[in-house]
């Protein structure tokens, strides 16, 4: 199963090409947006190889694809992120990522979830943001530091910002809801 994320700088052509995904084979629909600024994302669930070939088609077909990304494993864990399924809990450091599409969060959310002692929390797909994506992730101080770094080193285009807060303070812990 994977996992497809597309995001297009028109509502209009988003549900079109929402249609088209629908009509191209036996996908699930997990959730479409339109955006305070214009914007719209689908995110869809089907087999491996339909998945990869309506991302291809649709890139190909609509020129107001913006971005887009597929995942091919660990889609449960970007799911109950995205869709706030998992328990708060904060452990040694807290990584907050800011993108401007789904698509960019969802692919740099997929490498936390491979990594030793990493917690994707949650992931806002950016309905409430103006269309920011956010996310959450909370793990050791040291491999945080590291995926930051590997983040910042290949510095994905949608990339907004990228803040790690080591050793939160208590005070901060108590309050912090997402």
């Amino acid at each position: 199963m994977s996992l497809l994320c597309l995001d297009f700088k028109s509502i209009a052509v988003g549900l079109d090409a929402t249609n088209m995904a629908c009509a191209l084979g036996d996908i699930e629909i997990l959730e479409t947006s339109a955006k305070p600024c214009g914007n719209f994302h689908l995110l869809a669930q089907g087999e491996n190889d339909l998945i990869l070939d309506i991302q291809k088609k649709l890139s190909a077909e609509y020129d107001q694809v913006v971005d887009s990304c597929t995942v091919q494993s660990e889609i449960k864990e970007l799911l109950n992120a995205l869709f706030g399924l998992k328990k708060i809990e904060i452990s040694d450091s807290l990584l907050i990522l800011e993108t401007e599409t789904l698509s960019t969060g969802i692919f740099i959310c997929s490498k936390f979830t491979k990594q030793d002692g990493t917690t994707l929390i949650e992931l806002d797909s950016g309905r409430a943001n103006g269309g920011i994506c956010v996310a959450y992730i909370t793990g050791p101080e040291q491999v945080l530091k590291s995926l930051e770094q590997e983040i910042l080193k290949d510095r994905p285009p949608f990339l907004r910002n990228l803040t790690n807060i080591t050793r939160p303070n208590e005070k901060f812990l108590k309050y912090f809801t997402l």
